[in-house]
């Protein structure tokens, strides 16, 4: 493939369809193939059952379902790594807590409508392939454990991430990122403006105006 994207997914929907939707409609230029590795982590809403079923309606050669070997346990040794031995300010699903007060008064967006498996399958370009890397045992390890698996199972030239409740409506925002690593080669890498959809809480609007800001080394 001329490109692997990564997508690690834990407890994803309503907005998992989308994601995959709009990574399988992407046109490379020349219609060169591109593989979505879309690493499984666990949860239990109904991500799994989604990810299945779009194997079975792409079919043999455009998706695999991957049953991998768990990695050996973590050992119990104190880690090196001094910001894991920090307390966290904040519980991993909650706001930043300088944002929580103002994000309550947020109005929440209505509930979404996802695509279904047909919908999806039907979007996807025949040049790529879709592959679902999980875990026998299901356990969720964290994403960057997610990642990990799926960078180790790339086979693309270039590899792209995506989050799996981002969407990228444009289907040549790959084509353009790998157009500009083609024309600069001292590049490492390449990344794209980006607006907020869904639920715009402040902290997040902080957020994507800095991620826009950074234009310049």
């Amino acid at each position: 493939p001329r490109l692997s994207v990564l997508l690690p997914v834990y407890n994803a929907m309503p907005y998992l369809p989308i994601a995959v939707r709009d990574m399988l409609k992407q046109r490379l230029a020349d219609d060169a193939p591109l593989e979505l590795l879309v690493a499984f982590d666990g949860g239990d809403d109904g991500s799994l059952a989604f990810l299945l079923a779009l194997v079975a309606a792409l079919g043999d050669g455009r998706a695999r379902d991957e049953v991998c070997t768990p990695p050996p346990p973590i050992s119990s040794a104190a880690p090196s790594n001094p910001a894991l031995l920090q307390p966290l300010r904040a519980s991993e699903a909650a706001d930043h807590p300088s944002f929580a007060a103002a994000a309550a008064d947020a109005p929440r967006p209505a509930p979404l409508e996802p695509p279904s498996v047909a919908e999806v399958a039907a979007a996807c370009r025949p040049e790529h392939s879709l592959r679902v890397l999980r875990y026998a045992d299901g356990a969720n390890r964290g994403q960057g454990a997610a990642m990990s698996l799926a960078l180790s199972r790339a086979r693309g030239a270039l590899v792209a991430q995506m989050e799996s409740d981002d969407e990228r409506a444009r289907d040549d925002a790959f084509a353009r990122m790998v157009a500009a690593l083609d024309a600069h080669p001292d590049w490492d890498g390449v990344s794209c403006a980006v607006e907020l959809v869904g639920w715009e809480r402040p902290g997040m609007a902080a957020y994507v105006a800095w991620q826009n800001s950074l234009v310049t080394p």
